[in-house]
C-alpha cells in the first residue's frame, strides 16, 4: 500500500460530493414535475437534459419506494435519518450508473451495510481524518454491486442462483419440492425469496 490515505479519502469525498450535487439539482425538478408545476422547465430544457431527468426521475421514484419498504420494525430502520441515508446511497450509486439503474432489491443489499457500518460515530482515519459512514458505505456498495449485477435484469445470475436453490430444494426438502411441483409458483421469484432467510427470521438475525 502506498497510497496517501488522506488524498485517497480526499479524492473519494470530491467525488460523493459531486455526485450528490448533481442528482440532488435533477431531484428538485423531478419534484416541480410530480405537482405538476414544470412548464417552464420543459420550455427550456433540449432533448437530452429531458431524456436525463425522465431517466433518474423513474430511478429516483422506485428508490423511495423501497427505502419507504425498508423493515420499519428493525430501531435502526425506524429512525426517518437513516433512511435518509439510505436513500443518499442508493440514488448516489444509481447516479453514477444510470445506464444500469435502481432495481428492486438493491436496498436489501444497502441496508446491512448501513447498520453494520453506522455506529452513530464518524469512523476515524490516520492522521486525525474524520470519514463520513455514508460515504465508506457508498465505496462499499459500489464494490459490492460489481459482483452482485449479474443478478439483476440483463445478467443471468438470478436464474443461476434459482436453479441451484431448486436442486438443493430436490435434495434435502422433498416436501417441498413437491409442493413447489402441484403449485404453478416454482418460476416466481418470490416463492424462493420467502425460502431464504428474510421472511423467515428477524432483521437481525439476517446479519448473524
Amino acid at each position: 500500500w502506498s497510497e496517501n490515505i488522506e488524498d485517497r479519502y480526499g479524492q473519494l469525498t470530491d467525488k460523493y460530493s459531486a455526485a450528490v450535487e448533481e442528482w440532488k439539482k435533477l431531484e428538485k425538478i423531478v419534484r416541480v414535475r410530480d405537482h405538476e408545476a414544470f412548464t417552464a422547465v420543459l420550455r427550456c430544457a433540449d432533448f437530452v437534459k429531458e431524456a436525463l431527468i425522465n431517466d433518474f426521475g423513474a430511478n429516483l421514484h422506485r428508490i423511495e419506494k423501497d427505502v419507504d419498504r425498508c423493515d420499519r420494525t428493525s430501531a435502526f430502520f425506524s429512525n426517518d435519518e437513516n433512511l435518509s441515508k439510505l436513500k443518499n446511497v442508493m440514488c448516489t450509486h444509481v447516479w453514477r450508473n444510470l445506464t444500469d439503474g435502481y432495481v428492486q432489491g438493491m436496498c436489501d443489499l444497502a441496508a446491512p451495510l448501513l447498520v453494520i457500518l453506522e455506529d452513530g460515530k464518524p469512523l476515524r482515519l490516520s492522521f486525525n481524518v474524520q470519514s463520513p459512514t455514508f460515504l465508506i458505505i457508498l465505496e462499499c456498495f459500489d464494490r459490492l454491486m460489481v459482483r452482485m449485477r449479474t443478478n439483476f435484469p440483463l445478467g443471468s445470475g438470478m436464474d443461476d442462483n434459482l436453479a441451484n436453490m431448486r436442486s438443493l430444494i430436490q435434495v434435502y426438502q422433498l416436501i417441498i419440492n413437491i409442493t413447489l411441483k402441484l403449485e404453478p409458483v416454482s418460476e416466481i421469484f418470490h416463492t424462493f425469496h420467502f425460502l431464504y432467510l428474510k421472511i423467515i427470521f428477524m432483521f437481525d438475525f439476517i446479519l448473524l
